[in-house]
């Protein structure tokens, strides 16, 4: 790490009555005089989180080998093994690939696997320097932070939570799992990491579970986004009888520790999530979350906090699962709906018709007449002479008309008064009603005349980018030909080689023209040559346009060279075995092996040993290019 990236300030504590070795006049620099022993206790200390982290560390890798071990046997459909809890993993995750993607996936978790083992080999390495280190006196620790990447990291705000996790490397595990699952993509892979956690809540107390369960929770709505594994997790969880009432209390206690709109509005998104779940499945818990999602909604309504980009977020709640939670119960949902009736004048206009399209609420109709309505007596007593002429001049319909009788005598200013009403309320209700027909008619029309521009535009920037894509590729394809062209394999002539993938055909040198060569000295009795020819397997299939091998094998017998190639090799050409030609390089280019010569195609000789090199790669195309240059 360099000097920049690190923390300016020191801290340099030393033993009371004791004079620092050096004082200094550096305002960065403090020092401090402790009471003797604090030091051993500072050194326990991290010695002890030190172990610990690299124990987590071997723990996490150990489970991704077992993963990958399990993902290659049903891969290769050879999953008569089992393994620790997980023995009903290939029965849940079944395995729908074509044929190319079934290798793809095969050769990536191949070679993650290796990788895998190799840091567990060096996480043991590294837990024995530290004991070995550490049980000796220390005269200075310094301690580098990593602020790139514990940005993105989950951190614990709950103080009881931070001591417990602090103190448990169980629940340390959990937290790590549940990163983990937010990042991971195969489904298999996070069915392993879930049943994993709950084999490690099997283990914990009760008090320890409801804070793993906690954690979960938290991180479920980690950065504002809900975590789709992490919710399936807590789903899993809830099908199991021993933890299911413990994850069903957390949630009901959580609201009670963080009563702030944010931290609701959290856990209301991940019990929606849940909820849906757990409706989708058919369980029973259902109308439990139900409840509880009702009860939360009621609360943030009646928030001081809430604004109308919360509000936004209740309706468009009750928009997707509405129906669901009224089947819950309908008291609470219509309880829940006379909150966010009360709260919609906080909101836009467009937003308030949503909201009242979303609850249903309509305006009460135009017809409707605050006075009492009695039965309408027949038109033989009706005491109004003029009747049908008025009705005619008010376009009024016989079915909105409401006919007073007055006991005590006709008064027909009354009547014209109702009329003149009833009319103003039928024509103010059809403008109403046209005014938001056009309304909505034109905001179809600009969603749709926008979708288009955004359709069009889109489909143009992919032609263009389809075409740019185009040229480059003739462009690099015209260069490559024209460098091949230049640079002809002149230092074999006459040559065969083949190709174990291809065993019925035969090359000539002309495969090597504008390549860089690779000479690959290797057997399968070698153990160097079993752990390095996978690494040069991926180098190879990143550069294999532009550098070639040519293995020669120092094999025992054929059949093991041939052996060696199916298991290990990537696509590339051989020699005969214990040809003449195959003798003559090993006696000139082979010291020991595995050994990797890389040669230009004239003869020029630019590495006799690329096998470290190719091991600390981290860009082949960068490499192989400043091969082609030299």
């Amino acid at each position: 790490m360099n000097e920049t990236n690190r923390s300016t300030r020191i801290v340099e504590l030393f033993p009371n009555g004791h004079d620092p070795a050096v004082n200094t006049n550096d305002p960065n620099v403090v020092q401090f005089s402790v009471i003797p022993g604090i030091q051993e206790e500072i050194i326990g200390f991290i010695r002890k989180k030190l172990l610990n982290s690299i124990q987590l560390q071997q723990f996490i890798v150990e489970r991704e080998i077992e993963f990958n071990e399990k993902y290659i046997g049903l891969l290769t459909e050879h999953n008569s093994s089992r393994y620790n809890n997980h023995n009903d993993l290939e029965e849940e995750c079944q395995l729908n690939l074509r044929s190319e993607e079934r290798e793809t996936q095969l050769e990536t978790s191949r070679n993650r696997l290796n990788g895998l083992r190799t840091q567990l080999q060096n996480l043991g390495r590294r837990e024995q320097k530290a004991c070995d280190y550490l049980s000796q006196p220390v005269a200075q620790f310094s301690v580098f932070g990593c602020p790139d990447s514990e940005t993105n990291r989950y951190k614990i705000k709950n103080k009881s939570w931070i001591f417990s996790v602090n103190n448990s490397i169980s629940l340390q595990k959990i937290q790590l799992i549940c990163e983990k699952l937010t990042e991971v993509e195969v489904e298999m892979e996070a069915t392993f990491w879930s049943k994993e956690v709950y084999c490690l809540l099997e283990k914990l107390n009760e008090e320890e579970q409801s804070v793993a369960i906690g954690v979960i929770i938290d991180m479920a709505d980690w950065a504002s986004s809900v975590r789709t594994h992490l919710v399936t997790l807590l789903c899993y969880l809830l099908e199991k009888e021993d933890v299911a009432d413990t994850v069903t209390k957390c949630f009901e206690e959580f609201i009670e520790k963080d009563n702030e709109i944010e931290t609701v509005m959290a856990i209301t998104r991940v019990m929606v999530s849940i909820f849906l779940h757990l409706n989708a499945s058919g369980n029973d818990k259902q109308e439990k979350f139900g409840l509880v999602i009702l009860k939360w909604i009621i609360e943030l309504c009646d928030s001081s906090e809430l604004n109308p980009s919360h509000l936004m977020v209740l309706i468009k709640t009750i928009e997707s699962i509405g129906s669901k939670l009224e089947s819950v119960s309908k008291e609470k949902f219509k309880e829940v709906s006379t909150r966010i009736e009360s709260k919609i004048h906080i909101l836009k206009r467009s937003q308030q018709l949503r909201a009242r399209r979303v609850l249903k609420m309509e305006s009460p109709p135009a017809s409707s007449s605050p006075f009492p309505e009695p039965p309408i007596p027949s038109s033989s007593s009706l005491p109004i002479p003029e009747l049908s002429s008025t009705l005619s001049s008010a376009r009024v319909s016989i079915r909105n008309l409401t006919i007073i009788e007055h006991m005590d005598g006709y008064d027909e200013n009354s009547v014209n008064e109702v009329l003149a009403k009833q009319e103003r309320e039928r024509l103010e209700k059809e403008i109403r009603q046209r005014v938001e027909a056009e309304y909505r008619e034109k905001e179809a029309k600009r969603i749709a005349e926008e979708e288009e521009a955004k359709r069009n535009l889109e489909r143009m920037k992919l032609e263009s980018r389809k075409r740019q894509e185009k040229e480059a590729e003739e462009v690099r394809k015209l260069q490559k030909s024209e460098y091949r062209r230049k640079n002809p394999c002149t230092y074999m002539k006459n040559l065969q080689v083949y190709m174990h993938t291809r065993p019925n055909e035969a090359f000539n040198e002309k495969v090597f023209d504008g390549r860089i060569m690779g000479f690959y000295f290797s057997g399968a009795w070698c153990p160097a040559c079993l752990w390095f020819t996978p690494i040069l397997r991926n180098f190879y299939s990143k550069v294999e346009e532009d550098f070639e091998i040519l293995f020669i094998s120092s094999d025992n017998t054929e059949q093991q060279m041939k052996l060696f190639q199916q298991q290990y090799h990537g696509n590339w050409f051989h020699l005969p075995y214990k040809s003449e030609l195959a003798n003559h390089f090993a006696s000139t280019m082979m010291k020991h092996i595995p050994t990797l010569v890389i040669m230009k195609p004239n003869g020029v000789i630019l590495n006799r040993d690329a096998c470290q090199e190719i091991q600390n790669c981290q860009n082949p195309k960068e490499l192989v290019n400043y091969w082609k240059n030299c």
